[in-house]
C-alpha cells in the first residue's frame, strides 16, 4: 500500500523527521529504509548514525525475517529489494513498514518499489520521503508547494502529506520518463540529472488544493 508522499521544506528537515519517525518503539513493527541512489543513503546512515540509531544493511536473506515483529530497522538500495518469500500471514498485522528517502527522476523505479511491496505477505506501507530542495522538485520549480507550505501554516520541521501534492510528483515523474532514451546509473541524484536529462523549465503543478 502506498501513502502519501511526505514533503519536507528541505533534506536537513527530511532526514531529522525520518530519524524522529524511525526512533519512535516499534511494538509490532520493523522499517526497511530505502534509496535510489548511493549517495541518499550514505547521507540517510549518517544521519541515523549521527541519532544514535541502530541499524544494518539489507540482504535478501533478510526477507524471511523482516515481515517479523523485533523492531529492527534496515537500511539499503532500492536495485538490492528483492521480492518476499511466499508465505501465509495476517494481511492486516503490518509488521513492516517501508520508508524511500528519496523519490526516483523516472517513476517506473518507484513503482518498482510499490510492486515489490505488495507482494510480501505482511503488505507494507510504502512511503516516499523528498525535501523542496530536491533536485526533482527544483528541476519542476517547487514554488506552488512552497506557497502551500505557507498556506496551510506548516512548521518547516513539519511534513505536508497530500494526495493532490504525491499525484503531482507522479505526472512530473511521468513527464521525465517520456523524455530519457537510456536511464544511466548515477552515484546521485544530481548526476542522474546531469547525465540523463537537462533542465527545460517544465512546471509541478498542483490544483484544488484548500
Amino acid at each position: 500500500m502506498q501513502e502519501d508522499d511526505k514533503v519536507w521544506f528541505d533534506t536537513y528537515h527530511k532526514f531529522a523527521g525520518i530519524c524522529a519517525e524511525v526512533s519512535e518503539p516499534k511494538l509490532i513493527q520493523n522499517t526497511l529504509l530505502l534509496a535510489h541512489f548511493p549517495a541518499t543513503l550514505a547521507k540517510l546512515e549518517t544521519s541515523l548514525e549521527r541519532a544514535a540509531i541502530g541499524f544494518r544493511r539489507y540482504s535478501p536473506s533478510d526477507n524471511g525475517t523482516l515481515c517479523s515483529i523485533d523492531g529492527r530497522v534496515v537500511t539499503g538500495l532500492v536495485r538490492s529489494f528483492q521480492p518476499g518469500p511466499a508465505q501465509l500471514g495476517n494481511p492486516f498485522l503490518r509488521t513492516l513498514q517501508i520508508i524511500v528517502a528519496e523519490h526516483h527522476p523516472i517513476y517506473g523505479r518507484d513503482k518498482y518499489v510499490i510492486d515489490t511491496a505488495e507482494g510480501w505477505h505482511c503488505k507494507p506501507a510504502v512511503c516516499f520521503h523528498i525535501g523542496l530542495d530536491d533536485p526533482l522538485m527544483q528541476h519542476f520549480g517547487s514554488d506552488q508547494i512552497v506557497s502551500l507550505f505557507k498556506k496551510l501554516g506548516a512548521d518547516e520541521a513539519d511534513p505536508i502529506s497530500n494526495p493532490l501534492v504525491t499525484r503531482a510528483i507522479r505526472g512530473a515523474q511521468l513527464k521525465i520518463e517520456t523524455q530519457v532514451p537510456k536511464d544511466l546509473q548515477a552515484e546521485s541524484i544530481e548526476d542522474w540529472f546531469r547525465y540523463n536529462l537537462k533542465k527545460n523549465g517544465d512546471e509541478l503543478r498542483i490544483s484544488n488544493v484548500r
